[in-house]
């Protein structure tokens, strides 16, 4: 964890572990929606656990995170596809295997 310039928090997680906590955050918010819609017709009608609109933030960030990587990704995976056409069309077919065979490695499936 670290602090920007701007006195922004900033966190690096890897991908899988964002989107496992943002899974958690909406597994968890559903649980409140039950747990409230339990409490109508009672005195407790109203009141739930603190920190739900914060839980509701914190998984629209890390959803609006996750999806411009996914955009980003199929861009990439795109522009690696092409360039590997080009290559063989090219006559460059040891490039091209070397683009392929990285790609594949770095989990692009082409």
């Amino acid at each position: 964890m670290g602090r920007a310039l701007n006195d922004t928090v900033v966190i690096r997680l890897a991908r899988s572990e964002a989107e496992s906590i943002r899974l958690g955050l909406a597994d968890i918010l559903c649980w409140i929606s039950g747990f409230r819609a339990a409490r109508e017709g009672t005195d407790l009608a109203g009141h739930e656990p603190l920190g739900v609109d914060r839980a509701r933030d914190i998984s629209r960030k890390l959803l609006g995170a996750l999806e411009p990587l996914d955009l980003a990704q199929i861009e990439l995976q795109s522009l690696i596809a092409a360039t590997h056409t080009r290559l063989k069309a090219a006559g460059d077919h040891q490039t091209a295997h070397l683009l392929l065979t990285v790609a594949r490695e770095a989990g692009y499936d082409l």
